[in-house]
């Protein structure tokens, strides 16, 4: 390479004869990586990063190669170049072995830590990987000199801290690359993606103006009352310094604003990023997503999950649509509305994709919404990476629900692995008096264990009542014995049988037929509990967790409008009920132990919660899976394998309906033309739903789907990927499976 080549990092944009030099891309992601750690206090690591990440580049068969591509105007360039990043930070220093280690990841994805005693001696054989060590020493060490790395104390002394710190020090490398090669190779797209947002204290004024009106306007009711004194405490709380914080709060008690209030004024307060709100199920989402948008607008909200019904904007390319996607890509907005399972799984993740929006997290107010829903299988990894949050990276949490799990000290002390969180502060004062007066039903017991078949004697008088079961099997059972005994008509089915897109629909009907007063018998599983806007006069609830009862209740008398206690939610033992198998087995037994000699009224008190849970906690290994030993071993791809919030084991079926036809088959015509893409993926998500393997082996099952859509004769399987938004292959979708 001669002194008057000038080395390229990217080809240029069609019809353009411009190239991205190597040392300009270098320097600017070096310094926005530095940007995107400096909240970390990892801006040095990250210049470090960003400078080397792409030394491979010089190498001249490289450089040949991609003008070569350019003339020709089609291939790829096919020459791996992470490896010279790797041995240059790898041989320079010991402290840079890690950088090393995040350097050869920038494309692939992070690896276990012990492959890099192999990799690194491999490639440091390489005569090609040798002769660009050499040239980058004499070309990026002058911008960039290989100093030695000193790591915080607490990142040396904790491996599980040390393997966070080095996720996120991937994140902001990964997410500063794509940034800079985005805003040379398509300008418009970077465009929209620097599109200011609203600042987090435009925000917080915003709702603090709407809530005080709101309240000052509300009628001068018992519920409005509560309502008012908990918004009260919790905005009280915001100068608290920043840390753990409980918000117990009775349904219909205002959580959902009354959180968010006080994370803005908290994080605008003690300078934090942005809030992100957790929440368990995409019912919920959608449906808080939507309460945010009404307060802040569009351009403050980004909504990220699986579900969004994204087909028509994909095809329009809307502006906003289009900032909406790539935000959700790095959580790039002062609100982030998502999953609990996105959460938690990008923080053990592997892959860039997930692991891309990482950095924007340090320095956040973090709500978890319905908090009991974490499984406690991987209930000490959870944990740890909360700790961390708080801890070492400026972050406050929030937890908020009706049930608190008990992740206390005094509750968890004697559990093993050890995994409390300390000094959580409640943001309400007394929670208990609220739930008191806000008492909105009675439990009542069913004697014995009836059969589902009798539950029909019970219902039938009933015009409007809500059915909970533990599966869809027996959701079905139920509907047939309904409609033998003569009050089909009357039937709804809900469940994760039914596509999301149906289920909105089914929720939309049950809402106008409770208003009008019309006749409702809704059968449902557990889909409806947490959050799911519904006030049903009657709720009966099959035996389960504890928390899931308390959680039903709160779709009975949710306005209120029966009087205190005015609403009835019956708890029965069915005879011939079943039960997801696992953990949730697990507490539906330990419930039925907790209430064996207790009243039911128990149900309105936070210490049977207390028991329950601290019972259920010492039941289980809260570390299953051995993810703790997995992240001090620094086995990152082994780590994100194992660390999954929800069964993986599964298969997206696309449900074929009529009446979403004029959505569906535009997408299946592309998928025929150019082959399965992601956007397709995500656009379907909508009108699929997720079955596990065996259930393909079952043929009965898969009628199950079919009986509870009763106009529905088609699936179509759409491969076998849980993960949506990671394809990693062309699949056909076209395999047809008739029931």
């Amino acid at each position: 390479m001669t002194s008057t080549f000038t080395p390229v990092a990217h080809s240029p944009r069609p019809g353009e004869t411009v190239w991205h030099d190597l040392l300009v891309h270098l320097e600017a992601v070096a310094r926005r990586a530095a940007l995107y750690a400096e909240p970390f206090d990892a801006a040095a690591a990250a210049t470090l990063l960003g400078w080397w990440h792409d030394a491979g580049k010089l190498y001249p068969d490289w450089q040949a190669r991609i003008r070569a591509v350019h003339a020709a105007g089609t291939g790829r360039i096919g020459i791996p170049h992470a490896d010279v990043a790797m041995v240059a930070l790898g041989q320079a220093e010991p402290s840079l072995g890690l950088l090393a280690l995040l350097a050869s990841a920038h494309h692939k994805g992070l690896y276990d830590a012990n492959d890099l005693k192999t990799e690194l001696p491999n490639a440091a054989k390489d005569a090609r990987v040798i002769s660009t060590v050499a040239l980058a020493r004499t070309t990026i060490a002058p911008r960039c000199p290989l100093v030695p790395l000193t790591l915080p104390e607490p990142i040396r002394r904790t491996p599980q801290l040390l393997a966070l710190w080095l996720r996120l020090l991937h994140s902001a490398l990964v997410d500063a690359d794509c940034v800079d090669t985005e805003a040379f190779c398509d300008p418009v797209k970077a465009g929209l993606r620097s599109t200011p947002r609203p600042v987090l204290e435009t925000l917080r004024d915003a709702l603090l103006e709407q809530q005080a009106s709101r309240i000052a306007s509300a009628p001068d009711t018992l519920v409005n009352q509560h309502r008012a004194t908990i918004y009260r405490d919790a905005l009280a709380a915001a100068p608290l310094p920043p840390g753990f914080f409980s918000l117990t709060v009775p349904t219909g008690g205002g959580k959902t604003l009354t959180g968010m209030a006080f994370a803005l004024d908290h994080a605008v307060r003690h300078g934090m990023r942005r809030v992100i709100v957790a929440l368990p199920f995409t019912s919920i989402i959608e449906q808080n997503a939507r309460v945010y948008r009404e307060a802040f607008g569009e351009d403050a909200v980004v909504e990220h999950h699986s579900a969004l019904d994204s087909a028509a904007a994909e095809a329009e390319d809307e502006d906003a649509e289009r900032r909406r996607r790539l935000a959700a890509q790095s959580w790039d907005a002062p609100i982030i509305v998502t999953t609990t399972v996105q959460l938690f799984e990008s923080l053990y993740a592997a892959r860039n994709g997930a692991l891309r929006k990482l950095h924007n997290i340090p320095r956040s107010v973090i709500i978890l919404d319905e908090v009991q829903t974490l499984p406690a299988d991987l209930l000490a990894a959870t944990l740890d990476a909360l700790r961390h949050l708080v801890a070492h990276f400026g972050c406050t949490v929030v937890l908020s629900t009706a049930t608190q799990p008990a992740f206390t000290a005094e509750i968890l002390a004697d559990v093993r692995p050890p995994c409390h969180l300390p000094d959580v502060r409640e943001l309400v004062a007394e929670p208990e008096r609220h739930f008191e007066a806000l008492r909105r039903v009675r439990y009542e017991r069913m004697e014995g264990t009836p059969a589902l078949a009798e539950l029909v004697e019970h219902l039938a008088p009933l015009p409007q009542a809500l059915v909970i079961l533990n599966t869809v099997k027996d959701a079905h059972a139920l509907i047939e014995a309904l409609e033998a005994g003569g009050v089909g008509e009357r039937v709804v089915h809900l469940s994760t049988r039914l596509c999301g897109a149906h289920r909105r629909e089914v929720l939309a009907a049950v809402r106008e037929r409770l208003d009008r007063g019309e006749p409702c018998l809704l059968v449902s599983t557990q889909v409806v509990e947490a959050g799911v806007d519904l006030d049903f006069p009657v709720v009966f609830r099959a035996l389960g967790p504890l928390d899931s009862i308390v959680q039903a209740a709160g779709r009975c008398n949710r306005e209120g409008r029966l009087g205190v206690s005015g609403g009835r939610v019956v708890v029965f033992d069915p005879s011939d009920g079943g039960c997801p198998r696992g953990a949730y087995t697990a507490a539906r037994d330990q419930a039925r132990v907790q209430l064996a000699h207790k009243p039911l009224d128990e149900l309105h008190t936070a210490a049977i919660f207390q028991r329950w849970f601290r019972a259920l906690y010492q039941l289980s290994n809260l570390d299953a899976h051995g993810v703790r030993g997995m992240e001090k071993g620094l086995r990152f791809a082994e780590v994100a394998k194992t660390y999954r919030l929800i069964d993986d084991d599964t298969r997206p079926v696309l449900i074929r309906r009529t009446v979403d036809d004029h959505v569906v088959e535009p997408i299946l015509r592309d998928v025929r033309a150019v082959g399965l893409r992601g956007w397709h993926m995500r656009a379907l998500q909508p009108y699929m739903v997720t079955l596990h393997r065996w259930n393909f082996e079952n043929f009965s099952q898969q009628r199950l789907v079919a009986r509870l859509y009763r106009d529905i004769d088609l699936f179509e399987w759409c491969g076998g990927y849980s993960d949506l938004y990671g394809l990693r292959e062309q699949i056909d979708p076209m395999d047809l499976i008739i029931a």
